[in-house]
């Protein structure tokens, strides 16, 4: 038999709500609850190494820093003495380290700003995860209570309505019991035909057992 294609995708349609209300029955909430927040932490340790990678390399620059703004000050140091001394290519020297200490430090230090601005929103973003996984987690006992209770709740609702269910077994027990009357009435019906028919058969049996009387022999004597 050929399906247009319409058919065809109502088909896989409902194929696809079936599996999906199946799906539906067969999940555990409290389950999937566990699992999110195992997930959640696990996503959490992830990013507190990265915060503390990010923290380390950023002291390492820090450093970096430190040691430029010592570099600048020494060849200040440098190029006085060197100008005391009258020596106009050593002063020009330690200018120029010094610019490059400087370019150093101002390279550094936009650096480490950025960074410090990424680690506080990190940091900030990691505090709130926490906050809502413990959450997550005392909800969950709370969840899982309300979740047990309405399905016992569904369950005694459910028998409750099989009671009075005429397709349950109890509901069939009012259905033998009037099979059991029409039986009665049928079995009463026919013994009443039975009592009907009767006479004409007890009168055949009656006269056909009368005795003989000796008039009727007489006559066969003749």
């Amino acid at each position: 038999m050929a399906f247009g294609i319409e058919t065809l995708k109502q088909l896989l349609k409902k194929g696809n709500r079936l599996d999906e209300e199946t799906a539906e029955k067969l999940r555990d909430p409290v389950a999937d609850g566990k699992d999110v927040i195992k997930a959640a932490e696990e996503e959490v340790r992830r990013h507190t190494a990265s915060v503390t990678a990010l923290v380390a390399s950023n002291n390492e620059i820090i450093a970096q820093k430190a040691l430029a703004e010592a570099e600048i000050a020494k060849y200040e140091r440098l190029a006085q003495q060197a100008g005391a001394a009258k020596n106009v290519d050593d002063v020009r020297q330690a200018l120029a380290e010094k610019v490059k200490a400087q370019s150093t430090v101002a390279t550094l230090t936009g650096t480490i700003n950025a960074n410090e601005v990424q680690l506080a929103k990190l940091r900030s973003n990691l505090s709130a995860a926490r906050d809502r996984i413990a959450t997550a987690k005392t909800d969950q006992v709370q969840l899982a209570a309300v979740i047990t209770g309405s399905k016992i709740r569904q369950g005694l609702a459910e028998a409750s309505n099989a009671l009075t269910d005429n397709n349950s077994a109890l509901g069939k027990l009012g259905q033998l019991k009037q099979d059991a009357i029409h039986a009665q009435a049928q079995a009463e019906a026919a013994e009443e035909m039975a009592n009907i028919s009767a006479p004409g058969v007890a009168l055949e049996q009656k006269y056909a057992q009368a005795p003989v009387s000796d008039d009727d022999v007489a006559k066969y004597m003749k």
